[in-house]
């Protein structure tokens, strides 16, 4: 399984969460995309 498809075993508030967090410490440009990307897969646009 890659990288993508284990994020959409996440809840939609698991993967928000996950998002602030990961921006909050600074994380990898690459994995916060890997996670927005999945968001607006949702329909969600993170603030």
């Amino acid at each position: 399984m890659d990288k993508s498809s284990s994020l959409s075993l996440l809840s939609d508030e698991d993967l928000l969460s996950i998002y602030f967090e990961a921006k909050t410490l600074g994380l990898d440009d690459d994995f916060l995309k890997m996670i927005i990307d999945e968001l607006k897969r949702r329909g969600i646009e993170p603030a």
